[in-house]
């Protein structure tokens, strides 16, 4: 299919509510025509699952601010792809959970994010126009917050908007980086 995008969702998640917001990236990079994507747990995940994709997302519970640490031996383990520069022009974008209302998540975020910017990729934030992103949406990633609601509230339906509202984004802007790559 001319202009297929493929995307993968790399996440960690302790009670489920990462996950959540992972499904829901994916369901929002489904809406891009021609994108497929992948969802798979950190302890799955690997190397390939990256090479493959021209969008990748990561995932992870906030711990003290930042990603946990298994995500955290995940992307560590990305420094043999760093090397040869196998992830640089990949689209990457990333999205965290926290039991407080903010809970230190734009140092979570961060924490995902150097390491992309690092490999070279093409880091893509919300839409500032997106009006999902009212609500945690921190411009350069996703944030979700447990914290007041029962187990079956979390993430909240405004957060899981944000999360679709980052999968669209995200899979667009690889789509238009594919096509240019694809003309004479």
């Amino acid at each position: 299919m001319e202009n297929a995008v493929k995307a993968v969702v790399v996440y960690h998640s302790q009670f489920g509510h990462t996950e959540k917001l992972a499904n829901a990236i994916a369901e929002g990079a489904r809406e891009v025509e021609g994108t497929t994507v992948q969802v798979v747990s950190v302890r799955d995940a690997s190397h390939e699952d990256l090479l493959e994709a021209d969008v990748i997302f990561w995932g992870s519970p906030n711990h003290f601010g930042n990603m946990s640490v298994a995500m955290k031996r995940f992307v560590d383990g990305t420094v043999v792809l760093f090397a040869e520069g196998k992830l640089a022009g990949k689209v990457g974008s990333v999205f965290s959970c926290s039991e407080a209302l903010h809970g230190d998540q734009e140092y979570a975020l961060w924490s995902l994010l150097i390491p992309m910017l690092q490999h070279g990729m093409v880091v893509v934030g919300l839409d500032p126009r997106e009006p999902a992103n009212d609500k945690f949406g921190y411009h350069f990633g996703v944030g979700a917050s447990s914290l007041g609601r029962e187990a079956d509230e979390r993430p909240d339906t405004e957060e899981l908007a944000v999360a679709r509202a980052m999968g669209r984004r995200a899979a667009s802007v690889a789509k238009e980086l594919t096509r240019g790559r694809e003309r004479p």
